[in-house]
């Protein structure tokens, strides 16, 4: 799943809507891994070069990035 030309939040909501209906379990750094991966590319380029060690941290730099 890919975020395309939805928002952030949406985006982010699916992506965990589609972890629970396939019922599995992942550790956080694979579903970080799997949400930057599939954020578009100007948003996670600027994303990518911090750190992070939650995936709500990321969320917030995600929506703070999308909104400028």
């Amino acid at each position: 799943m890919i975020q395309g030309t939805k928002i952030v939040d949406e985006y982010f909501k699916k992506m965990k809507l589609v972890i629970v209906r396939a019922n599995t379990e992942e550790d956080k750094e694979a579903t970080m891994a799997r949400f930057m991966n599939d954020l578009n590319h100007d948003i996670a380029h600027v994303v990518g070069l911090y750190h992070y060690m939650e995936l709500e941290e990321i969320m917030y730099m995600v929506i703070k990035v999308e909104k400028a």
